[in-house]
């Protein structure tokens, strides 16, 4: 009788340890149309995850005819992102290419844009201590370290952006010892980003406020450009974001101003929203909702 008694509890042990549900926070991205008059986010098409990982962070780019999103693709197996692509069609279909870009630290916020018909990205390598940007070599497959524009840095969620004929990078830093990167904005400024340093403003942090300083996108709208930032909850992060239209930027200020603010209400059992971005006819966004995994 001790025996069966002892066989029957390790065998339920065993079923408990193979059905253990993990509450998890699990960002997913979704992508629609840029309307006329508005975005309509509560019809952007979610794009399924990948068993065990989750996909965050999603910039668009098109090129050579394809519209291509490049996210954050996160490994829960070796608690590491890499970079992924997925190219989405004009019925709102999509198709997952393949991770594009993996290093041995961990990366996401793949930053794309464009200069002079050549495609770059500058993902974010906080982990490497670095800002590095990376040249395409084969849209949207292949890439190749160009240049790493900041070392020994602790930085996140960088973006570069061309204008009056200067280069800027917008990077959240801090100033501290503490690791809060959601607090401080810095920019630095470059003549060229291929060929010159880019060095910081007099004026940094530009932006000293954690409700709104942490980068969650950027991007160009009917000749305007707009900046996503992401609200910090309390104990809540990536909890919403605005987009504030950008009216001054040179290499002595920074003014941006606030046009809308996106809170997780758009699509059902969603508890966060801290990313979103356009290019041409389409938006991507992600969000965030708690599930159950099973775990064996």
């Amino acid at each position: 009788k001790k025996t069966s008694k002892l066989k029957y509890f390790e065998v339920k042990k065993i079923i408990e340890n193979a059905l253990r549900f993990d509450k998890r926070d699990t960002w997913e991205v979704s992508f629609g149309k840029v309307g006329a008059n508005d975005l309509s986010l509560f019809r952007s098409k979610t794009i399924k995850n990948k068993t065990n990982r989750f996909f965050a962070d999603p910039f668009i780019c098109k090129a050579k005819g394809r519209n291509i999103i490049f996210v954050e693709d996160y490994f829960f197996s070796e608690s590491k992102g890499k970079i992924s692509a997925i190219e989405i069609f004009d019925d709102d279909s999509y198709k997952f290419i393949d991770i594009v870009l993996e290093e041995k630290f961990h990366l996401s916020f793949p930053y794309v844009f464009k200069h002079k018909e050549e495609i770059y990205m500058v993902p974010e390598s906080s982990e490497n201590k670095d800002v590095r940007l990376y040249e395409c070599v084969e849209f949207p497959t292949k890439w190749k370290l160009k240049k790493i524009h900041l070392k020994d840095i602790s930085a996140v969620d960088s973006m570069v952006l061309h204008k009056d004929e200067k280069w800027f990078l917008i990077t959240n830093l801090c100033s501290s010892s503490i690791e809060d990167h959601s607090s401080e904005m810095h920019l630095f400024v470059s003549d060229d980003f291929l060929n010159n340093e880019f060095t910081p403003v007099c004026s940094n942090p530009v932006i000293f406020d954690s409700k709104k300083a942490r980068n969650g996108g950027i991007f160009n709208l009917n000749g305007v450009f707009y900046r996503t930032a992401q609200y910090q909850g309390k104990a809540h992060y990536g909890k919403s974001f605005s987009l504030n239209k950008i009216k001054s930027l040179n290499e002595n200020i920074y003014q941006e101003e606030t046009s809308h603010i996106v809170e997780p209400n758009f699509k059902n059992n969603i508890a966060s929203t801290h990313h979103f971005h356009i290019h041409e006819n389409y938006y991507v966004i992600d969000h965030l909702k708690r599930k159950y995994k099973c775990e064996t």
